[in-house]
């Protein structure tokens, strides 16, 4: 169901890859973003599901910590993304933690595979 929602999504441009590891952190502040390797025209909140289900890999906390509830605030104050991105932002999260199992698969990593299945079963319930 999630696919023909998303393919409507304004289309914005990506980084592709981003995540904590793929930000230079400065004291009070983002320095520098690295690795654009996978760059691009994608859906709207592409960059942002990403992110969130990173965070949320690396300590699940973190998906109903302050950092994650400021981030969507802010986006909403500013009205950075369409109301629909935001509607669909769950599913997407959980759309990109789909194609990280896919990475882990591909690549044959059978713990990667392991915690990305339980994550993803976490995220579902």
């Amino acid at each position: 169901n999630l696919l023909p929602k998303v393919e409507i999504l304004p289309k914005a441009f990506a980084h592709g890859d981003l995540h904590p590891l793929n930000v230079i952190w400065g004291e009070e502040d983002i320095i520098s973003i690295i690795d654009w390797e996978f760059m691009g025209i994608r859906p709207e909140g592409y960059d942002l599901a990403n992110l969130i289900g990173c965070l949320g890999f690396e300590h699940p906390k973190y998906l109903n910590g302050s950092l994650i509830k400021e981030l969507i605030s802010q986006i909403n104050i500013q009205k950075l993304y369409s109301s629909k991105t935001m509607e669909l932002l769950p599913l997407f999260i959980l759309f990109s933690r789909i194609a990280w199992l896919s990475t882990w698969l591909y690549s044959n990593d059978h713990e990667m595979t392991e915690l990305e299945i339980e994550y993803i079963t976490g995220l579902l319930k």
